[in-house]
This record gives structure tokens, sequence and C-alpha cells, in this order.
């Protein structure tokens, strides 16, 4: 999936509880501030979702009243767990993609 050219963190959890979510990017030429990403057109945001799930292995487990489990690397849990915010089942997304390249 690659990584992440800069990251800037205080280290309130990003090396310690090796944790890092998604708070502004750019994808293509869109900046964004705000998750989730509002002013990218569903095209753009179906196929870089898309990507992250097929191009990582991170997995992030959220369950109610437990802390968020993150699996895998971090910027890959970060990208994965944006898409699920926003809607995409990123797990479903592997299960189709394995079906279509079959």
């Amino acid at each position: 999936m690659g990584g992440a050219t800069n990251i800037c963190s205080d280290k309130t959890g990003t090396l310690t509880e090796n944790r890092m979510t998604v708070v502004e990017g750019v994808i293509g030429d869109v900046r964004f501030n705000v998750v989730p990403i509002t002013n990218l057109n569903d095209v753009a945001k179906n196929l870089f979702f898309e990507s992250v799930s097929v191009n990582s292995k991170a997995h992030v487990n959220e369950e109610e009243g437990k802390p968020i489990e993150f699996i895998g690397n971090k910027t890959e849990c970060a990208l994965v767990l944006c898409a699920k915010r926003m809607g995409y089942d990123y797990k479903q997304i592997r299960e189709d993609f394995k079906i279509k390249v079959m």
C-alpha cells in the first residue's frame, strides 16, 4: 500500500498505541481537512477507498465499550478506518475483489 511521506505526531498514541487517524489530505487535486470527506466526487471516492481496501492487509475492530483495535501497518489502519467511517465495508470489498479475479 505504501506509506505516508511525512507524518507529524505529538506522540499521544501514534507510536505508543500503534494508532493513527486520517485528519486531512489530498486525493487527486482535492484537499480535505475533515472526515467524512464531502468535497470529493463519488467516482474518485469509490476508486480511492476500493484501492485502500484491496491494497492493504490492515484490519480495524470496533466494538462498543472497547478501544478500537488496529491490526497491521499504522498508515494502512488509518486509511481503512477512514474508509469504514466513510461507509465503505473494506472486508466486503476485499471479498468481492477475490471473486472478480478468480
